[in-house]
Parts: structure tokens; C-alpha cells; sequence
């Protein structure tokens, strides 16, 4: 996946697009006091209406095999005068090809298990053995076939699944589109099994030839 950086600032019609809910707490939004753009008027709560704005913008200029991720924080409103809960979160995007196009690659798109294989991989490698992935039905901006909480030790670190029929018809996108958004300060408060090494031996080898 390629790295993208996308603004802290979103449209309050983000989440309006996202069909959340009245009383989520993606709806507990920071309003700026003085915005620039409607569009960037309330303090993102979620990296997924950034990472569906690149999605639009690349499908716009006709680049369809979008692999695309981001780390950065969210900010939860936590009442007046209280400064906001802050989060850094990974948000994971895929859509199009599975592949670069060529004669000789299969012309198929990604689907659930590539990014579910990602999650996996990533979690792997940070030394996470025991993720669970628990199927929902109350993520609004999320298909309810693939919908998929993601626990680790019982603790719901993130989620996942292909962005909802409705959502990429706001957007005018007829691909479909898988989506993750991981916590990253509860990865961090997760044990990690221990991994030990072996030290490389000081002499190279040799090969006879009997």
C-alpha cells in the first residue's frame, strides 16, 4: 500500500455519508471557530472520510487500482472546556485490480480476503497471534456480508469490511471498495509474545564437492 497524508479538517456531511448514527461517537466532533472551507469545518473522529476523499480523487483520474493507508490521529470531543480525546489510527484502503496490469496477471479484483490478509500479516508481525475477527451488522458504512469487528484478547482494536453499496453510490464509485480502521494505542497496551534470536555465525560456510 502506498502512504497518503490526508487533512485533519473534514466535512461535517462526512459522516452524514457515512450513515452514522445520531448519539456515535464519530458524531462527537471538534467544530472549528473560524474554518476555512465548509468542507474542513469539524475535526476529523475517523481516518475513513479522508482515505474515501483519495479513493474519489484517484478514480476521477482514471487510476482504478487503488492500494492506499494511513497513520494519523482522530480527535473525540469529551464535553465542554475538556480537551478532546486524541487517537492515532490506521486506516487501510484497497479497491480496484488486485494487480498491476499486464498480459500476464489475472484481471480480478481485490476482495475481503486480501485486506483481511493484510490485517493479518500486519498483526503478525508485530508479534499478535490471537486476533479475532467477529462479524457485525451495526457498522452503518460497512456491507453487513462482510462487516467485521477485529479483537485481540478480547479487545476490540479496530474494524473492517467492504464500504456499503450506498456510501460508494454518494461518492459516484461503481467499484467496490474494502475498508480497515485499526487503533493504535490499544495495539500498544496488547502483550506480544516474546521473539528470540539467534546470532548469525561468525565463519561463512563451505560446500565440498566428494
Amino acid at each position: 500500500c502506498h502512504e497518503v497524508i490526508t487533512y485533519s479538517f473534514i466535512s461535517s456531511r462526512s459522516l452524514d455519508m457515512l450513515r452514522v448514527a445520531e448519539g456515535d461517537k464519530l458524531r462527537q466532533v471538534l467544530p472549528l471557530r473560524n474554518p476555512l472551507t465548509e468542507e474542513q469545518a469539524v475535526m476529523r473522529t475517523s481516518l475513513i472520510p479522508g482515505l474515501l476523499q483519495a479513493l474519489t480523487v484517484n478514480v476521477r483520474l482514471r487510476n482504478m487500482g487503488v492500494k492506499i493507508f494511513e497513520i494519523g490521529r482522530v480527535f473525540i470531543s469529551s464535553g465542554i472546556d475538556r480537551l478532546p480525546i486524541e487517537k492515532t489510527m490506521l486506516g487501510i484502503l484497497m479497491s480496484g485490480p488486485r494487480h498491476e496490469e499486464g498480459w500476464n496477471v489475472p484481471h480480478d479484483d481485490v476482495d475481503y480476503y486480501d485486506i483481511k490478509g493484510v490485517v493479518e500479516y500486519l498483526l503478525e508481525g508485530l508479534g499478535l497471534f490471537s486476533a479475532q475477527f467477529r462479524h457485525s451488522t451495526d457498522i452503518p458504512y460497512l456491507h453487513n456480508g462482510t462487516s467485521t469487528r477485529i479483537l485481540l484478547d478480547g479487545e476490540e482494536i479496530g474494524i473492517m469490511g467492504m464500504v456499503h453499496d450506498s456510501v460508494m453510490d454518494s461518492l459516484d464509485i461503481k467499484v467496490h471498495s474494502y475498508i480497515c480502521e485499526i487503533d493504535c494505542d490499544a495495539l500498544s497496551r496488547v502483550p506480544r509474545r516474546e521473539v528470540s534470536y539467534t546470532p548469525i555465525s561468525k565463519y561463512p560456510g563451505t560446500t565440498r564437492d566428494l
